[in-house]
């Protein structure tokens, strides 16, 4: 119980206990059922989740006409999203398809999501998870070649030819899965498919050491979670994210918003300093804050679409 304000929450880490959080809240305010997640794989936390899918939503808010909040009756019904790295609850997907307004309206009922994975495991969990929503018919689950991820390791520059995780999510896309790709945006063709938004959870470390230490403020032991899950030998997150922009400058307007979540607001001040250094202006780099208790990460995102005056500052 945190002192003098009646806020509770664990002091310790314990895979059990969270997992069971974690089902009752999709299952009571989402209507998800969350049947297969390994001990040892990261149990997402929903409020923090739930944050990053509203922060998507206001992003996309960002190129509606006229000044009303985000309707979906007004041409943003048939969103498309990338999630990438989607792990064996497939989150981020379930959520997406699942939420709902006040009055229990699904807030996006035609919105359709690609999730992706390096690891075999965590593919077949997600794609248990999501056949027991029945939302098969909305949510692609692939798995992307870790000889084929691990090819981009040239932190260098931004001119890489190597294809990272997003462009291997793409080429999922192009080559095994069929999804909405009749409207073209921005002169793309309608042969290659598009997408209003990619996300990503990118591992937090840049070595096994590093996962596994102890946390420096309390001393509890970090979140279970798989290597891929968890590590990223190029740079961590930032090199994780580096190697998405790398792509993004490839494939420009063939997606809306390149957005990723932070655990270190060191590199999210490191990510925005690239990003104006490569050139996009103010307008179509956004960045923000999650707030949920005691845990705090930072979103960024960026697009090569000309951002509405409209929608500066939001």
């Amino acid at each position: 119980r945190g002192k003098n304000k009646g806020a509770c929450f664990s002091t310790f880490v314990d895979f059990d206990f969270n997992l069971s959080l974690t089902r009752a809240l999709l299952r009571h305010d989402f209507g998800v059922e969350l049947p297969v997640l390994p001990e040892g794989t990261l149990c997402p936390p929903v409020p923090n989740r739930l944050n990053y899918v509203c922060w998507i939503r206001e992003l996309l808010n960002c190129f509606l006409d006229g000044e009303n909040d985000f309707d979906l009756q007004a041409g943003n019904e048939h969103c498309q999203g990338i999630d990438i790295g989607t792990g064996a609850s497939c989150i981020y997907p379930l959520l997406i398809c699942t939420a709902r307004d006040p009055k229990g309206k699904l807030l996006f009922p035609k919105w359709r999501m690609l999730a992706t994975d390096i690891e075999p495991a965590s593919i077949s969990c997600a794609l248990e998870n999501v056949s027991a929503n029945s939302l098969g018919q909305r949510i692609n689950v692939h798995l992307v070649s870790v000889d084929a991820a691990e090819k981009n390791n040239d932190e260098s520059d931004l001119d890489g030819v190597a294809a990272g995780p997003l462009q291997l999510a793409l080429d999922a896309a192009d080559n095994s899965i069929r999804m909405d790709d009749t409207k073209a945006k921005d002169g793309i063709s309608s042969s290659m498919s598009c997408f209003d938004f990619a996300m990503t959870n990118p591992p937090f470390y840049e070595t096994k050491e590093e996962a596994m230490e102890v946390r420096k403020g309390d001393g509890r032991s970090r979140t279970d979670m798989t290597f891929s899950e968890g590590v990223y030998q190029h740079g961590g997150e930032l090199g994780f994210v580096k190697s998405i922009l790398k792509d993004s400058f490839r494939i420009q307007n063939r997606v809306r918003w390149y957005t990723s979540m932070f655990a270190r607001k060191s590199s999210l001040v490191a990510m925005e300093n690239i990003l104006r250094e490569a050139g996009l202006g103010y307008r179509n780099i956004k960045t923000t804050r999650f707030q949920q208790g005691k845990t705090t990460r930072f979103g960024i995102a960026w697009t090569f679409s000309v951002v509405p005056l409209r929608s500066v500052g939001k």
